[in-house]
């Protein structure tokens, strides 16, 4: 099959961001960071599609295009998720950020009051707010999906006015929260940074809740555009009478659209992209991030230093020993009681006869 110039650049592009968004991702698993998961997933999740739908469909080529059943099915219920975690992870995150930032609190320590309502705030615009919309939208589906060169499976949508109020409102009404939460911490930052310096140090001192502030605000500038466009786009679609009959007439599963709209990705898809890019930048260079790096460093080490027999490599290294004496050995070196003898891989009996001279030796040390 022929595959156009975007196609391979594009699945190679959205490959390589899905993998850098995996070791932020795995470090805030390990933490429990249930926002700054979602938002990582929120990418992850749409690169791994336009890679493996940039594969599937590279041309314009509708004549050899799969019908991509089942993928599709599955495809555009998360696209549609994603599109509202992304918002609601950003509400959740300049919200726990705002509440460090609030001096008025009596600790800094978090009550357990305070995060049960962190927790199933974080759960509702998450989790709860996403999963309705996916499961709504075959309310509104008016055909079973769309298929485009490239971006491959694409949402349908009946619009009327039950669309607004089970899809559209739900991003625009979290990027407004989250927007609101991020003036008030920035209006806190702004006004309390003496105080907050001199009495409790500063709130944001740790490089991690740096990170995370930067990086929700540059995801926060790229996306409240395109959810006010979005949102603006819906009202003034020309809205039709609601039907259930007309949405899903017989043969509904069977109504696959085809649409050939050029070559090139929508600018959402390279967004997707270039925000992987960005939160690796942030949240993948950290202290965790590069401690996990070291003990993957280590583990490969570990694999691949060792000969087949399973004996280490670099035989002539030697091993340091430290034995215990309750007396000075003729012939040996004693440091404060203690005998040291480095053995080598060879005969070291024959090497440090030393050994052999030790009369008395303490067990219990």
């Amino acid at each position: 099959m022929y595959r156009s110039f975007y196609s391979v650049v594009v699945a190679i592009l959205a490959l390589l961001s899905c993998l850098s968004s995996l070791p932020p991702l795995i470090v805030h698993i390990k933490a429990k960071n249930l926002a700054t998961t979602v938002l990582i997933l929120s990418f992850a999740f749409p690169n791994l599609q336009n890679f493996v739908n940039a594969l599937i469909w590279p041309s314009d080529n509708t004549a050899l295009w799969w019908n991509g059943k089942i993928l599709c099915d599955i495809e555009v219920k998360l696209y549609l998720g994603m599109d509202v975690a992304v918002d609601g992870a950003l509400a959740c995150i300049f919200r726990h950020i705002a509440n460090i930032l609030d001096t008025n609190r009596m600790s800094v320590t978090p009550s357990r009051r305070e995060r049960n309502l962190g927790f199933t705030f974080a759960l509702c615009s998450c989790v709860i707010a996403p999963a309705f919309v996916m499961g709504t939208h075959y309310l509104i589906q008016q055909t079973r999906y769309y298929v485009r060169p490239l971006s491959g499976c694409t949402p349908s949508v009946y619009w009327a006015w039950p669309s607004i109020l089970l899809m559209s409102i739900w991003p625009l009404l979290l990027c407004v929260i989250a927007t609101v939460y991020c003036g008030i911490e920035t209006v806190r930052l702004w006004r309390h940074r003496k105080e907050m310096s001199a009495v409790l140090g500063n709130p944001l001192s740790r490089s991690g809740d740096i990170r995370l502030f930067a990086l929700a605000c540059v995801v926060l500038v790229v996306y409240v555009p395109f959810t006010l466009v979005a949102f603006a786009g819906t009202l003034f679609r020309p809205m039709h009478e609601y039907s259930w009959d007309y949405v899903h007439p017989p043969g509904w599963a069977d109504n696959i659209v085809y649409e050939v709209q050029g070559m090139q990705p929508s600018i959402d898809r390279w967004a997707q992209i270039v925000t992987g890019y960005i939160i690796f930048g942030f949240m993948g260079l950290g202290h965790d991030a590069k401690q996990m790096y070291g003990s993957w460093l280590m583990w490969v080490k570990c694999c691949f230093g060792k000969h087949s027999d399973g004996r280490r490599s670099g035989g002539s290294e030697p091993t340091r020993r430290i034995l215990s004496s309750s007396t000075q050995g003729r012939g040996s070196t004693l440091e404060g009681g203690t005998l040291v003898v480095v053995i080598g891989n060879g005969d070291a009996a024959g090497t440090y006869p030393a050994l052999a001279e030790v009369s008395s030796l303490d067990p219990t040390n």
